[in-house]
């Protein structure tokens, strides 16, 4: 019930939805109140079309990408390998019907195994239900690489943290390097040092260098999907860092017996 609560705060909380209700309330004031309808119209569309431009995107990922790519040459001395996941397609008919991973967590996977091949460490994959079974898959069919723990009872980050935790310290290791979007690496080492783990961010899917954004088509100007993407992506994590605090405080009343740290 928590993570379905969550989700719909953040879908209503989050461009577009957010900025399509205010522009419902600008149409609706209109007849009653034709300048603050207006206004609220117009400063609706005027933000859709701004955080759809690729420079105004890219830059509010850099904001809240954070966290530096791993430097595989000095690596930090972890124990194991954890890869987040980030959705998936439960019916993929091109795997015969089986579950698959959507390109964000496919990213995440193939970075982990990267890394987990270079510094010869295990892999845990930590997901929902079938998701973590495809990542699973993935690896082993695609990635020439066995995950040595599969978790698959995690809706959100801190179950990813929490439920990884206890199945490393079961194997006696406290000390992972955490494979996600650089977007979401802060957040989501913090859950795991709020597990008790040594966490190590490990980030990937970086956003272009502004000045590449800048050298390309219409100089990042012309707003697009992807720019959209970029932004709402950026939005909803420096909102999550934020909020985390509070989250932490909810997770705990309805799992009381989670260490506070």
């Amino acid at each position: 019930m928590l993570f379905g609560i969550k989700h719909l705060l953040h879908v209503l909380a989050m461009p577009p939805m957010s900025l399509l209700l205010v522009a419902v309330a600008g149409l609706y004031l209109r007849a009653r109140r034709p300048r603050l309808g207006g206004a609220l119209l117009a400063a609706s569309l005027a933000l859709l079309a701004l955080l759809s431009m690729p420079v105004v995107g890219v830059s509010l990922a850099h904001l809240a990408q954070t966290e530096p790519a791993l430097d595989l040459d000095h690596p930090p001395a972890a124990d194991a390998v954890a890869v987040l996941g980030g959705g998936k397609n439960s019916h993929a008919a091109e795997y015969g019907g089986t579950a698959a991973p959507l390109s964000l967590t496919l990213a995440r996977l193939v970075y982990g195994a990267h890394v987990a091949k270079r510094l010869h460490l295990p892999i845990l994959v930590t997901g929902f239900g079938d998701e973590a079974a495809g990542m699973a898959n993935t690896l082993r069919r695609d990635l020439g690489t066995e995950a040595r723990w599969v978790e698959d009872a995690s809706t959100d980050t801190y179950d990813n943290a929490r439920h990884s935790a206890a199945l490393l310290r079961t194997a006696g290791l406290t000390r992972v390097i955490v494979v996600t979007d650089a977007d979401h690496a802060p957040r989501a080492t913090a859950e795991f040092r709020a597990a008790g783990l040594t966490a190590y961010a490990g980030p990937t899917q970086f956003a272009p260098r502004l000045a590449d954004v800048l050298a390309g088509p219409e100089h990042g100007l012309l707003p697009t999907i992807d720019g959209l993407t970029y932004s709402e992506a950026a939005l909803r994590e420096l909102l999550g860092r934020f909020v985390r605090p509070a989250m932490a405080g909810v997770h705990r009343r309805l799992d009381p017996g989670r260490p506070e740290r």
